[in-house]
């Protein structure tokens, strides 16, 4: 009996810490301004918007309703998702800033339910 006991205590013991190391960020969706705003080099960040213009190999502009942000986004990222600038996504990555710029290292891009472009701010 005490044997299944401590198994059963070990068990859930490395259930829950499986789960907290698949933890990347708080998930909260942040706006562009907060990102230039408050966010430090290295910040795991989610935003969500519209990918509005290809600025060449793998640089994108990202827009949401407070303003714009360029991106990086490697082609295994997209995992077949087509999206043009009508698409609300939902892009999570990393903050990368330097003395004149600040972008995001995108390592997730989602589409988001109802993703269309007609909050009249774009």
């Amino acid at each position: 009996m005490r044997k299944s006991a401590l198994f059963i205590i070990i068990l859930l013991f490395a259930v829950s810490t499986v789960s907290k190391a698949q933890f990347t960020g708080s998930g909260e969706v942040m706006t562009v301004q907060q990102v230039k705003d408050q966010q430090n080099d290295g910040s795991f960040v989610t935003l969500e918007g519209f990918i509005v213009k290809n600025l060449g190999d793998e640089h994108y502009l990202f827009q949401d309703e407070t303003g714009e942000i360029q991106v990086e986004i490697d082609d295994e990222v997209w995992q077949g998702q087509e999206v043009n600038p009508d698409t609300k996504v939902q892009i999570q990555g990393e903050v990368d800033e330097d003395l004149t710029s600040v972008t995001i290292e995108v390592e997730r891009v989602s589409i988001t339910s109802g993703s269309s472009k007609s909050g009249g701010w774009g």
